[in-house]
């Protein structure tokens, strides 16, 4: 007796069909739009938390300010007066998302970011 009986006969699929390619492509495409979409939100919320946490800087740089100036600040719009009082002024002066100056209320104390407007 020969063995010829044990072996399984070869056809002709080679390959992936083209509708299992094109499935294969779309749950790739699916996966890509998922992770841009969750990297887009997290790089703008990033952006915030590095803005509040340069608010909360510049915030302490006031207060030392008014501790050393008898409780006033200069009625301006720009953080210039608190340059002495803040370091890595450059990083901490603009908005980490597009590098736009922080503005100052005098009025009510209140450091502003054109685009991150905190409560």
């Amino acid at each position: 007796m020969t063995a010829w009986w044990g072996r399984k006969t070869l056809s002709n699929d080679k390959g992936f069909t083209l509708s299992e390619l094109m499935f294969v492509v779309l749950i790739m495409g699916i996966l890509a739009l998922v992770a841009i979409t969750s990297y887009r939100s997290l790089t703008v919320r990033a952006a915030r938390a590095a803005c509040l946490t340069n608010q909360r800087t510049l915030y302490d740089a006031i207060n030392i300010y008014r501790a050393n100036n008898e409780g006033g600040v200069p009625a301006t719009t720009t953080l210039d007066f608190l340059r002495p009082y803040a370091g890595t002024w450059e990083a901490i002066s603009v908005c980490p998302l597009d590098k736009s100056p922080l503005s100052f209320e005098a009025t009510s104390c209140t450091i502003i970011c054109p685009n991150h407007p905190f409560p």
